[in-house]
Protein backbone atom coordinates (compact mmCIF):
# COMPACT_ATOMS: atom_id res chain seq x y z
CA UNK A 1 0.00 0.00 0.00
CA UNK A 2 1.28 3.46 -0.89
CA UNK A 3 0.47 6.26 1.53
CA UNK A 4 0.47 9.68 -0.09
CA UNK A 5 1.70 12.70 1.85
CA UNK A 6 4.81 14.31 3.14
CA UNK A 7 6.89 12.80 5.88
CA UNK A 8 5.48 15.40 8.24
CA UNK A 9 1.85 14.54 7.36
CA UNK A 10 2.46 10.82 7.76
CA UNK A 11 4.17 11.24 11.13
CA UNK A 12 1.45 13.61 12.36
CA UNK A 13 -1.23 11.06 11.48
CA UNK A 14 0.66 8.29 13.28
CA UNK A 15 1.28 10.43 16.37
CA UNK A 16 -2.36 11.58 16.52
CA UNK A 17 -3.67 8.04 16.20
CA UNK A 18 -1.31 6.98 19.02
CA UNK A 19 0.24 4.32 16.75
CA UNK A 20 3.71 5.60 17.59
CA UNK A 21 5.24 7.90 20.18
CA UNK A 22 8.00 10.41 19.69
CA UNK A 23 10.15 8.83 22.38
CA UNK A 24 9.88 5.33 20.92
CA UNK A 25 10.49 6.64 17.39
CA UNK A 26 13.72 8.30 18.51
CA UNK A 27 14.78 5.33 20.63
CA UNK A 28 14.05 2.67 17.99
CA UNK A 29 15.37 4.48 14.91
CA UNK A 30 18.26 6.47 16.29
CA UNK A 31 16.99 9.56 14.47
CA UNK A 32 18.03 12.69 16.32
CA UNK A 33 15.44 14.74 18.13
CA UNK A 34 16.68 17.80 16.24
CA UNK A 35 16.11 16.11 12.86
CA UNK A 36 12.63 15.09 13.93
CA UNK A 37 11.84 18.62 15.08
CA UNK A 38 13.03 20.05 11.76
CA UNK A 39 10.93 17.54 9.82
CA UNK A 40 7.83 18.25 11.91
CA UNK A 41 8.34 22.01 11.57
CA UNK A 42 8.56 21.60 7.81
CA UNK A 43 11.94 23.33 7.78
CA UNK A 44 13.80 20.59 5.98
CA UNK A 45 12.73 17.57 3.99
CA UNK A 46 13.53 14.28 5.63
CA UNK A 47 16.93 12.88 4.80
CA UNK A 48 16.74 9.61 2.93
CA UNK A 49 18.33 7.68 5.79
CA UNK A 50 15.98 9.19 8.38
CA UNK A 51 12.99 8.37 6.18
CA UNK A 52 14.20 4.79 5.74
CA UNK A 53 14.52 4.36 9.52
CA UNK A 54 11.07 5.87 10.08
CA UNK A 55 9.53 3.57 7.44
CA UNK A 56 11.11 0.46 8.97
CA UNK A 57 9.86 1.45 12.41
CA UNK A 58 6.33 2.16 11.14
CA UNK A 59 6.28 -1.18 9.32
CA UNK A 60 7.31 -2.90 12.56
CA UNK A 61 4.45 -1.21 14.44
CA UNK A 62 1.94 -2.05 11.72
CA UNK A 63 3.00 -5.70 11.69
CA UNK A 64 2.71 -5.91 15.46
CA UNK A 65 -0.77 -4.34 15.37
CA UNK A 66 -1.94 -6.80 12.71
CA UNK A 67 -0.93 -9.73 14.91
CA UNK A 68 -3.19 -8.53 17.74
Amino acid sequence: MIIPGTTKEILEALFQSHQISVINLIKETGISAQSLLHIMAGKIPAKEMDMTLICFYCRKIATRNLRK
